[in-house]
């Protein structure tokens, strides 16, 4: 490979020392290993470092910031895959409400391990937590072998302590079961007691019936009883056949009368 002429080469050196100065203070706040710590430590816990660019007015770049990549929400677009510039291809959540939404080009989103089927990375934490878990329990196990598996100083009063304990133990569940005895018991003699009453009102209220009923069908049996007496105290059909007989000849003799007292000839 051959090496450029240096003499057509313009001074670097400017733009070192300006690059320099940027980076002692990326974000304006915090120095560089401060601030490359808060990336690093999103990129291996969550596997979400994200770094927020800041413009001057001019266009010329501010800052760096770093932002808490767990606030960030990757979008997806209609088909399946990140929106392009200046659709928002991220949105920050603060408190559980949307706040703030990026495109591709106002936010730098840069997990570590991308993942086609998953929005989201799996950090190193993430992919070595099931080792370490495993380990620690493989540890505690080996500790309650050496721990637990020897006998005590004094085997006669741990055994006299194992008795009371036990004991103790069963005293105190046969207590509870016989207090959880008694409280259904109580409970119940007060469904019995409530039945009971209820029982009697019912049947109080059945006797009060009946008694209305008796009086009911007392009234009606003498009721029934007058009727007769008026419907055989009404004249029967030979009697208003007589009385109407008796009338007719009354009124035949009536016109006899009549007649005789108007013919002149009868005078």
């Amino acid at each position: 490979m051959r090496q450029r002429a240096r003499a057509n080469l313009t001074d670097a050196s400017p733009r070192i020392d300006a690059a320099l100065a940027f980076l002692a203070r990326p974000d304006r706040r915090r120095s560089f290993g401060d601030w490359l710590r808060m990336l690093i430590e999103d990129l291996l816990v969550i596997d979400a470092a994200t770094i927020y660019p800041r413009f001057t007015r001019a266009g010329a770049l501010y800052s760096l910031d770093v932002i808490d990549g767990a606030t960030i929400k990757p979008l997806i677009g209609e088909d399946g895959r990140a929106p392009e510039a200046p659709d928002p291809a991220y949105q920050q959540i603060l408190h559980g409400v949307p706040a703030a939404d990026f495109s591709a080009d106002e936010l730098l989103y840069l997990p570590r391990n991308v993942r086609a089927h998953r929005l989201y990375g799996m950090s190193p934490v993430e992919q070595i937590a099931l080792t370490v878990n495993i380990a620690l329990r493989r540890d505690v196990a080996t500790l309650d072998y050496y721990r637990t598996g020897s006998s005590p100083e004094n085997a006669p009063w741990g055994f006299l302590e194992w008795s009371v304990a036990g004991l103790t133990s069963i005293g105190a569940s046969t207590a509870a079961f016989v207090w959880r005895l008694m409280t259904r018991m109580h409970t119940l003699e007060i469904a019995v007691r409530q039945n009971r009453h209820d029982l009697d009102v019912a049947q109080s209220g059945n006797e009060s019936a009946l008694l209305r009923l008796a009086e009911r069908l007392a009234l009606l049996h003498d009721d029934h009883y007058r009727l007769r007496e008026t419907i055989g105290a009404l004249p029967t059909r030979t009697d208003i056949r007589d009385l109407e007989f008796r009338l007719g000849e009354r009124m035949d003799s009536l016109a006899a009368r009549f007649d005789r007292a108007f013919d002149p000839r009868s005078s």
